[in-house]
């Protein structure tokens, strides 16, 4: 007797009827989760560029730079005589947007509260280190003007004594070069107020070139208005400028 051949058929049509699992999934919920995958290795190198850049800011309080006649360091509460034998001329802070020094008492004060900041630099002579002037590199909202974090404002300011020595450019010049070799900043940027052609020459010996103007501008420190005009100075416009300084040495 003959064995039946079991029909495959009904094996098929059994295994048919089997259970089917199946996911089904929507690829528009996938789609940000691929651009946060894509963009993830960026943002995580930008976040430890910033975190690097506070803390060279941050360590920026302790730095000295040199030039040929100057020292750049932080002020001390030791250079409040000076800081007000020079402050208190009519002729060096209103015209610079800051109002005149009274005392020596309120010197002392201005060191520890507005020259005490990362990145502001008592202007000394290197013959006996003296702070005659001051320089300040405002790095993003510390600045007035608005900023993000890869830019920064310069300001400065020198005694009355002190002035048509080119004292001012030789220190600017040396706190830009810190800006954009050591900080690794993008722009720069100056402003002057109306009649203040002193510091506009200092902007222009440096390589800033005009923006904008802001008219009838509110400055609260002195608690008036005024015109303030304001230059910028690239990286790569100052690449370019010392390149062409260097090739002509």
């Amino acid at each position: 007797m003959q064995t039946p051949v079991q029909s495959t058929d009904r094996t098929e049509a059994v295994a048919d009827k089997q259970p089917h699992f199946a996911i089904k999934i929507n690829r528009s919920l996938l789609a940000p989760w691929f651009i946060l995958i894509a963009i993830l290795p960026a943002a995580l190198s930008y976040l430890r560029m910033m975190t690097c850049f506070q803390t060279q800011i941050k360590r920026g309080c302790d730095m000295i730079l040199t030039t040929d006649r100057l020292i750049l360091r932080p002020w001390e509460d030791t250079d409040a005589e000076l800081l007000y034998e020079y402050a208190k001329d009519e002729r060096i802070g209103p015209v610079a947007g800051w109002p005149v020094h009274t005392s020596v008492k309120n010197s002392l004060e201005i060191i520890r509260t507005v020259l005490s900041a990362p990145g502001t630099f008592a202007v000394c002579l290197k013959e006996d280190g003296k702070a005659i002037g001051s320089i300040g590199l405002m790095v993003g909202e510390q600045s007035n003007i608005g900023l993000p974090d890869t830019e920064a404002e310069i300001g400065y300011w020198i005694g009355v004594p002190f002035w048509g020595q080119g004292l001012i450019p030789e220190g600017v010049a040396e706190v830009i070069r810190y800006a954009f070799e050591d900080l690794h900043l993008e722009n720069l940027w100056c402003g002057y107020f109306e009649g203040n052609d002193k510091s506009r020459r200092v902007q222009e010996k440096c390589g800033f070139t005009y923006q904008y103007t802001n008219t009838d501008a509110e400055w609260v420190k002195m608690m008036d208005r005024r015109t303030e005009h304001i230059s910028k100075l690239t990286r790569e416009d100052w690449s370019r400028r010392v390149k062409t300084i260097r090739d002509m040495d």
